[in-house]
C-alpha cells in the first residue's frame, strides 16, 4: 500500500526468504522507509508456532494464534506500508506538545532501567522471588544460572546498540552483532526477557551466545 493506492504483487521471488532477508530487499525495491510484515520459512511450512514479524532484524513478533501460519496458508508472504503524507492534522497540537513535554522527563526516569537493560533486565529479579519459570517450574532457584544471561550481562558483554519502536522514547529494545562465536555470527535484535525464559532458564541453558543465536533463528 502506497498513499492511497493498494496493489497486489507477485512475491514468488520472496518465496523462501527469511524475515530479515525480506525487509531488505522489499526496502531496496521500494523504499527504505516502507513498513514491512512478513513471514518467514516457518509461516510458509503452516508451523503451528510461527510468528508474523516486523522491523526486519529488530525481529518485533506478532506471536500469539498461529497467525504466521495463517499468512501462510493464504500464501501471503509480506504486507507493505509506504508513503510521504504529512502527519495528520492534530487539534491544538501546541498545546498536546506542551502536556506530553511535562511527562517526559518523569517517564524516562521511571523507565530508565528498562532502557539500560531491557526487558532481560527483570531477569533476576524474578529469580529472586521465585517467579522465573526455570525447568518447567520443577525447580525454585536458578540463581548461578541467571547471573550469566540476563539483561545486565547483556549489556555489559553482547550489546551493541539500542532502537526504539516508532515513538517511543525508552528504546527497551537490544541490539547483538558478534561477528565469531561458536554459533557463528550473532546478529539482530537482542534476546528480551521471554526469550532467556524459554532458551535459558527452561532448559537450564546459562550460555547467553546460544539463547542470542536461538533468538535470531526464532526472529529469521
Amino acid at each position: 500500500m502506497s498513499e492511497n493506492k493498494v496493489e497486489i504483487k507477485n512475491a514468488k521471488h520472496l518465496w523462501g526468504m527469511d524475515s530479515y532477508e525480506i525487509d531488505r530487499l522489499i526496502k531496496k525495491e521500494i523504499n527504505k522507509r516502507a513498513v514491512v510484515t512478513c513471514i518467514g520459512q516457518s509461516g510458509e511450512k503452516l508451523s503451528k508456532i510461527s510468528s508474523i514479524m516486523s522491523n526486519g532484524e529488530h525481529g518485533r513478533a506478532t506471536a500469539r494464534c498461529r497467525l504466521g501460519a495463517v499468512m501462510g496458508s493464504k500464501r501471503l508472504k509480506a504486507i507493505v506500508v509506504s508513503g510521504a503524507k504529512n502527519d495528520p492534522r492534530v487539534h491544538r497540537n501546541v498545546k498536546l506538545k506542551e502536556s506530553i513535554n511535562k511527562i517526559l522527563l518523569s517517564v524516562k526516569g521511571k523507565g530508565k532501567m528498562l532502557r539500560e537493560y531491557g526487558t532481560a533486565g527483570q531477569f533476576l529479579s524474578a529469580e529472586e522471588i521465585g517467579d522465573l519459570p526455570i525447568k518447567n517450574w520443577k525447580l525454585g532457584s536458578w540463581k548461578e544460572g541467571a547471573g550469566k544471561i540476563c539483561g545486565q550481562t547483556m549489556t555489559e558483554s553482547i550489546l551493541s546498540g539500542r532502537y526504539s519502536c516508532s515513538n517511543r522514547i525508552i528504546g527497551c529494545g537490544r541490539v547483538v552483532n558478534i561477528p565469531e562465536s561458536p554459533y557463528g555470527k550473532v546478529y539482530g535484535g537482542g534476546p528480551e526477557y521471554e526469550t532467556l525464559a524459554a532458551f535459558g532458564s527452561m532448559c537450564l541453558i546459562d550460555d547467553l551466545l546460544a539463547v542470542a543465536k536461538a533468538n535470531e533463528l526464532c526472529n529469521r
